[in-house]
């Protein structure tokens, strides 16, 4: 009995569920904003009203003026049908005015849901009718809100153009990723990464060097449907009438500096070790690159292609660092290497001639001995030749070499004569004896 109740009880609120979704009812009076409507003669004063959907309370619009709503369920139609009031062209007209009236952009303002009926019956009434805004004296206000309804129009113009975006652009790297619309219609769509403000897209974030897809749509798609009566007014109920998708490429533009050491003499590779500075255009720094960390590989890493500066930060004390700047241009999706060449210091060791040192005389126990007159030749170089008088070899004295007595060849020369002659003599004197 339970199961009974129970699938009854779904099935009534099914049943209400359904109804509900097909009816509408008519809502409050819209605060000082009327019009008359002159029917071939016969002209009606009214308030704007609100026309609500049953289920779901949104505003709706009538599309079939002089006719009252009717209470009972209508019948929805996605297409063109010939129970309808008005044609196509028309609904057509109707879905685009419906759009960017009431609701679109800053359209919330409640005077925007009046002007968009006032627009919608100046479409599908007779052309033998006139439609127009009075005060709540019935005086007509001919020019009243001509300026949301030119706005409104030109909406409706531009329609049918897309967002003014590319489906290409290149970004350098470390610049910010900006796309703008001229048509300011690109606040209508959602993106895949990033975000819209106004008429311009923007992505703060640092991309790596690359291609990337970005996705423009439009989202929360609702399909517009027709509502028919065959003794009741006509209503629409407004919906995105076709989802447009922009899909564009970015592509990050960026390389690389690879810094290749060498001797500055011999123009050969090498590896030194240093550390260099790259330089922006404006003179700042962007990177360092440490060679003593990676002496297969001096490389940078991503750069915005571009022109740089490149100068010697740090040497090895074996090299001398000079004031050199070298000029190099980054390109896109590539590597360019640099050679920086540096001067290697040649430390010669320098000996210096020491001053020799003067022994003083000694002095004996009795006498005093005077100090020989303070010259250096004479010091130096001065040898007595000793004879040698019991020996029958040849026996060359030579003198002591000591750090204090500089032997000119000369002196050597004439020490050895002598001794020559010291022997032959003796020799004779041996002979005649």
């Amino acid at each position: 009995m339970k199961k009974i109740i129970f699938t009854l009880c779904c099935f009534v609120f099914f049943i209400s569920s359904y109804h509900a979704e097909n009816k509408f009812y008519l809502g409050e009076k819209i605060t000082n904003m009327f019009y008359i409507m002159n029917k071939n003669g016969t002209k009606v004063f009214a308030n704007f009203k609100k026309i609500h959907k049953t289920d779901t309370n949104e505003l709706v619009y009538c599309v079939e003026p002089g006719v009252k709503l009717s209470s009972d369920d209508y019948e929805p139609f996605e297409m063109y049908n010939e129970k309808f009031y008005i044609d196509q062209d028309k609904m057509d007209r109707v879905k685009l005015v419906a759009k960017y009236g009431y609701l679109y952009g800053n359209h919330t303002d409640i005077k925007w849901y009046a002007i968009t009926q006032y627009l919608i019956w100046k479409i599908v009434m007779p052309t033998t009718w006139d439609l127009y805004f009075v005060d709540s004296n019935k005086n007509p206000l001919y020019n009243a809100y001509q300026e949301e309804i030119n706005e409104i129009n030109n909406l409706i113009n531009n329609h049918h153009n897309k967002p003014d975006i590319k489906t290409y652009y290149e970004f350098n790297y470390k610049d910010p990723i900006v796309i703008e619309d001229k048509y300011n219609l690109i606040v209508n769509y959602n993106v895949s990464s990033g975000f819209i403000n106004s008429n311009k897209y923007y992505n703060n974030e640092i991309l790596n060097p690359g291609n990337y897809s970005l996705d423009f749509t439009i989202s929360g798609y609702q399909l517009p449907l027709f509502y028919n009566h065959p003794t009741g007014q006509d209503i629409y109920v407004k919906g995105e009438i076709y989802e447009k998708n922009i899909n564009t490429l970015i592509h990050v533009t960026a390389g690389k500096i690879s810094i290749s050491e060498c001797d500055e003499k011999t123009y050969r590779k090498d590896i030194i070790g240093g550390v260099y500075e790259i330089l922006n255009q404006d003179d700042e720094v962007e990177e360092t690159i440490d060679c003593k960390e990676n002496n297969e590989y001096c490389l940078s890493n991503y750069l915005p292609v571009g022109f740089y500066k490149i100068r010697v930060k740090e040497l090895p004390e074996e090299y001398e660092i000079n004031d050199h700047i070298y000029d190099v241009w980054v390109k896109d999706e590539e590597t360019t290497e640099i050679d920086v060449c540096s001067l290697k210091i040649n430390k010669s060791r320098q000996i210096e001639k020491e001053e020799p040192e003067i022994e003083p005389l000694i002095e004996s126990d009795n006498e005093e001995v005077e100090n020989e007159p303070d010259n250096d030749i004479e010091e130096e170089y001065s040898y007595k030749v000793p004879i040698i008088e019991n020996s029958d070899e040849l026996v060359i004295p030579i003198p002591s070499t000591s750090k204090n007595s500089y032997i000119r060849p000369a002196i050597i020369f004439i020490i050895i004569l002598s001794t020559l002659l010291n022997y032959v003599i003796r020799h004779k004197k041996k002979s005649h004896a």
